[in-house]
């Protein structure tokens, strides 16, 4: 019952944020939605719970996938990677891990970012047969 509490919480915190950073993209029966934030919009006891480095200087890349094919539009199981690079084209690996709860899945990663960085994140994901996509979309960071 507490990781559930815990993952609403999460979501929650996220949910909050999706009027201005949510993006969605819809691939054959699948709907994308990804967004990339500043870990300080998690509250310090989500962050916790779920191991997420929360700071100035860090972000989160959240990540799930919708199975539009089917009535309820269910999350999906898939293998993400990828990476981000700034403008001088340095590359920072992404290590997602999966994060269930409340019938939902996650994927989320970390990341070091620098004050007004603009950064492309390069996405890879793959769920058995089903979906085989890959993309990309650019965030700037700023601290306050």
């Amino acid at each position: 019952m507490l990781k559930i509490k815990l993952w609403l919480l999460l979501s929650m915190s996220c949910l909050s944020l999706f009027g201005y950073a949510e993006q969605k993209k819809q691939v054959g029966n699948f709907e994308i939605h990804y967004m990339a934030l500043k870990s300080t919009f998690l509250s310090q006891e989500v962050a916790q719970n779920y191991k997420i480095d929360r700071g100035q200087y860090t972000g989160i890349i959240n990540i799930s996938i919708l199975d539009t094919s089917q009535r309820s539009h269910p999350p999906i199981h898939a293998k993400i990677t990828g990476y981000a690079t700034n403008l001088i084209k340095h590359k920072k690996p992404l290590k997602f891990k999966e994060l269930r709860g409340g019938g939902a899945i996650y994927y989320i990663a970390q990341f070091s970012h620098e004050h007004e960085e603009m950064l492309t994140f390069h996405v890879q994901i793959k769920s058995q047969n089903k979906l085989d996509t890959e993309f990309k979309f650019d965030k700037t960071f700023y601290h306050h």
